[in-house]
């Protein structure tokens, strides 16, 4: 099995990565998930902008 994995879509708090699973040359699923940039805050978390620094990188 192969999996390949591709940062989508960056906005300013979230990004979206795509995955796709292959056997043998055929996909078999794909699926995506969308990731926030949080800082722990008190007793619970935080979403805030992911830094340029960051951003710039996975560009």
């Amino acid at each position: 099995m192969d999996i390949y994995s591709e940062i989508t879509k960056i906005t300013d708090r979230t990004m979206r990565v795509e995955h796709v699973f292959k056997r043998e040359g055929g996909i078999v699923a794909k699926g995506y998930e969308v990731k926030a940039w949080t800082k722990k805050e008190g007793h619970g978390i935080k979403s805030e902008s992911i830094p340029e620094k960051i951003k710039q990188r996975i560009k």
